[in-house]
């Protein structure tokens, strides 16, 4: 079973949904150990909470609009949890709150945000907020690729679009060129304010092995542009998809 690192509790992968829309449902099962979904026996030795929803109901996920716009608005919406303590016997707490505050307690670990009497925590930075910063990860991106060409892109495996755009980059730059993936989280690729970008949003670097510049914004392009038939005129950017480097490339 595979998690997102960044969150404090262990947050498997099979929630990306539930990520993506900011919006847990009934049935769903959180705990702060990654072995609890894995070993009880070792489990019950370090686990100390889990969290069961209750509200709302279960529904057929069908997102509307681009992902961001529909965790922003079920930022604020109802949340029914049971918090289980497992480390004093205390019984199961049943508490009314927000997705958006579940959402950080999962993110951050505290569970002081789910008190009504906390001010109500701010949404993430979502993928469109880290595009804009991109640039700030040039310096620690062209380090790691000393001297060799790259492609910077934000990436949100939660996202659909998002990730069916890395795997189409990744296989036509290894096709045709040789490339290794580098993953890098936001704090470690130099972002200003790294703490408040969504937990699940990485960096992709994309070191190329065969220095061509032409072909490589060439097949860069290939995947990356589907023009409408009704425009006849290419508007294609690179720069609304990431940073394609080094400068004297």
């Amino acid at each position: 079973m595979e998690f997102f690192s960044e969150f404090s509790w262990a947050v498997p992968t099979i929630f990306s949904d539930a990520i993506a829309d900011c919006k847990f449902e009934e049935g769903d099962i959180i705990y702060d150990s990654q072995y609890a979904y894995q070993k009880w026996q070792r489990a019950i030795k370090s686990l100390k909470y889990s969290i069961k929803v209750k509200f709302p109901r279960r529904s057929l996920r069908v997102t509307k609009g681009k992902s961001e716009t529909v965790a922003l608005a079920n930022w604020k919406s109802e949340v029914k949890i049971e918090l289980n303590q497992f480390t004093n016997n205390e019984p199961i707490k049943r508490i009314e709150t927000t997705q958006g505050r579940l959402f950080t307690l999962l993110w951050k670990g505290y569970l002081e945000i789910l008190n009504d009497g906390e001010p109500e925590p701010p949404p993430p930075l979502f993928l469109k907020d880290v595009k804009k910063k991109l640039i700030e990860t040039v310096e620690k991106c062209e380090q790691i690729a000393d001297g060799k060409p790259y492609f910077i892109m934000a990436h949100d495996p939660t996202n659909k679009v998002s990730l069916q755009k890395h795997i189409d980059i990744l296989s036509i730059l290894k096709t045709y060129f040789g490339c290794d993936l580098i993953q890098l989280p936001p704090k470690k690729v130099g972002f200003n304010n790294w703490e408040k970008i969504s937990p699940v949003i990485c960096i992709n670097l994309y070191v190329i092995g065969k220095n061509e510049p032409n072909n490589i914004f060439s097949s860069l392009k290939k995947v990356l542009y589907k023009p409408l038939e009704s425009k006849k005129k290419d508007s294609f950017s690179i720069a609304a998809h990431g940073i394609l480097g080094p400068n004297k490339f």
